[in-house]
């Protein structure tokens, strides 16, 4: 039974966009770099991360180290459970 319940939470952790199955992370890194109207080599130079770092993240093919999410979370002006999809409050 508890093997069942981490399949349905790990769905639940998860967007649609354009066919792509997105992490909540990637998907809210993507609005706000959008909202911000910044581009992904800005956004990576302000957190002094690599380009193709960001990228990975946005697109949810890696996941940020504990140091670069609390950068992200300040950058933006959001909170990590904000990020991670824990809150819809930012």
């Amino acid at each position: 039974m508890q093997f069942f319940g981490i399949i349905i939470i790990a769905q639940l952790c998860k967007v649609k966009r354009g066919g792509v199955i997105l992490s909540y992370f990637s998907e809210r890194l993507l609005l706000l770099r959008q909202e911000n109207s910044l581009s992904q080599k800005a956004c990576a130079q302000k957190l002094q991360i690599s380009p193709r770092a960001y990228a990975y993240y946005e697109a949810g093919e890696r996941e940020p180290q504990l140091s670069v999410l609390v950068r992200m979370a300040d950058f933006y002006g959001v909170s990590i459970d904000y990020l991670a999809g824990r809150t819809d409050a930012p």
